[in-house]
């Protein structure tokens, strides 16, 4: 069977495409992660208190990272409710422990819209993150460096 939906993310050096008939509710989001010597590339203004203090008693050459994973789990979560940016990412906590986890986003007429995330290691060099509203198996296929 064909795949009726795709999506196309891409920063920095990597592409990632979603198809299937799921990939239509799915949000996601990559970005690179500058090595430790860089000054930071995500502003630290896109987190809670609570993942700034996190952040804070990090390593710092574990910091940028940490941060970067935040910030893909919410640009991904707003994504996939149809939010996009209209919403201060600040408002989103998305800074549990694990490598998938719930993230609730606030939604029109004081509704919260519970978002299921997970991150996946490509590569080092990168934090990616995909959103849906449901729990779904996804397993990438493959990926492929375009730098």
């Amino acid at each position: 069977m064909a795949a009726t939906h795709w999506q196309l993310y891409g920063t920095r050096g990597l592409l990632v495409v979603a198809c299937g008939d799921d990939a239509r509710q799915m949000g996601f989001s990559v970005e690179s992660v500058r090595p430790e010597t860089s000054p930071p590339h995500t502003p630290y203004e896109v987190l809670t208190a609570h993942e700034s203090r996190t952040a804070a008693r990090c390593p710092a050459a574990e910091r940028e990272r940490l941060v970067t994973r935040f910030w893909v789990r919410k640009d991904a979560a707003l994504q996939a409710v149809g939010r996009g940016l209209s919403l201060a990412p600040d408002r989103i906590e998305a800074g549990f422990p694990a490598d998938r986890g719930t993230v609730t986003v606030p939604g029109p007429y004081g509704f919260e819209v519970p978002v299921f995330v997970r991150n996946f290691t490509f590569s080092p060099s990168y934090e990616f993150a995909v959103a849906t509203p449901e729990p779904l198996a996804l397993t990438p296929s493959f990926a492929y460096s375009v730098t």
